[in-house]
């Protein structure tokens, strides 16, 4: 029995080494293939370095199709790299541009769509209710002053008060006085 167990493992021990062997190769096809990410990643990372200041300089100067056009390009690394957040906080900023564009119905999609399911999945509370302030800007420039009130009164500034964030709850309330006046309650 130890004979034919001995004959047995000299017969698998040359399969094995072949495949020892093909493990090694596989294993260094791995690590090539890793660096080559590694380096796609920081080639992107300077990409997104050079885009983004350059698109939010671009739309402060009042050359909003070429902000767009940035915010765009990085939109796409964010996806290629499969980045929710970043991908929610890039959105946000073209709704910005498309804000001054005047383009109010898209920057609504936009926010209610894109941004707000994914600051709730990442339970991101601050950015939410950013993200809700700005719509009910845009709500009370569409004339819906009392939903507008109603965002900020019962969705955003709950939140900057359970933050201890003072400086938005007084933004906030700054709003609402604003809103109030405008509803012809103040």
């Amino acid at each position: 029995l130890a004979r034919i167990l001995r004959g047995a493992e000299d017969a698998l021990a040359v399969p094995r080494q072949r495949l020892d062997r093909a493990a090694d190769r596989l294993q260094d096809r791995l690590r090539a293939r890793l660096r080559d990410h590694h380096l796609r990643l920081g080639k992107l990372a300077q990409l997104l370095a050079r885009h983004s200041p350059q698109a939010e300089l671009a739309r402060r100067q009042g050359a909003l199709d070429a902000a767009l056009d940035l915010r765009k390009v990085e939109l796409g690394v964010y996806e290629r790299r499969g980045d929710q957040r970043e991908r929610a906080v890039c959105l946000g900023a073209i709704a910005d541009i498309l804000f001054a564009k005047g383009e109010w119905e898209e920057v609504l999609r936009i926010r209610r769509e894109e941004e707000l399911p994914v600051y709730a999945r990442l339970g991101d509370h601050r950015s939410r209710a950013v993200a809700i302030g700005q719509i009910a800007e845009i709500l009370a420039r569409n004339g819906e002053m009392e939903e507008a009130l109603r965002l900020r009164l019962e969705e955003e500034l709950p939140v900057y008060h359970r933050l201890g964030a003072v400086r938005d709850q007084v933004i906030g309330q700054a709003n609402v006085g604003l809103l109030r006046m405008g509803l012809g309650q103040i």
